[in-house]
């Protein structure tokens, strides 16, 4: 039996691909996502985990975290993903280019970016480029998180 209490840190060799982490939580009677995390930055690594135990703690999550967008594409031919949760300045990419190369990688799999960038024109690119929503890193409300996290992942449940 698989229980997840709270969001975690799963590394890639840990995921069990045979079963879906949404499956697992429903057999422990709660929800749960996988999500590829593309993020360059340790501290920022552990600032969208905190992130996500904050809005959703009811929820489990898988998170695989990936420094670079070539790991990501990688990742995304191992492995399904529920949700992408995208920086835009990577060591290999920078940029709506990163979101084009992630699109072009797997169309169907919904998009945040999560960025410190407050720059309008360069949100706006990625927004245009496929992503579904941009968080700010460091300045979330855990309230709108969750409300935006569930728009993306059960737009048919709001």
């Amino acid at each position: 039996m698989f229980t997840l209490l709270k969001p975690a840190f799963v590394p890639a060799t840990e995921i069990n691909d045979d079963l879906p982490a949404a499956e697992l939580a429903l057999a422990a009677g709660m929800p749960a996502w996988r999500m590829l995390l593309v993020e360059d930055r340790v501290s920022d690594v552990y600032l969208a985990e905190n992130m996500m135990e904050d809005s959703m703690p009811d929820y489990g999550w898988n998170i695989t975290d990936r420094p670079s967008m070539a790991k990501a594409i990688s990742a995304l031919q191992q492995s399904n993903f529920d949700i992408a949760l995208v920086d835009l300045g990577l060591e290999d990419v920078d940029g709506p280019e990163t979101i084009s190369l992630l699109r072009a990688a797997a169309p169907d799999l919904p998009i945040v970016v999560y960025s410190g960038s407050s720059d309008g024109e360069l949100l706006r690119s990625a927004l245009s480029n496929g992503a579904q929503f941009y968080i700010e890193k460091g300045k979330t409300d855990p309230k709108l998180v969750r409300a935006m996290l569930r728009c993306v992942l059960e737009p048919t449940h709001i």
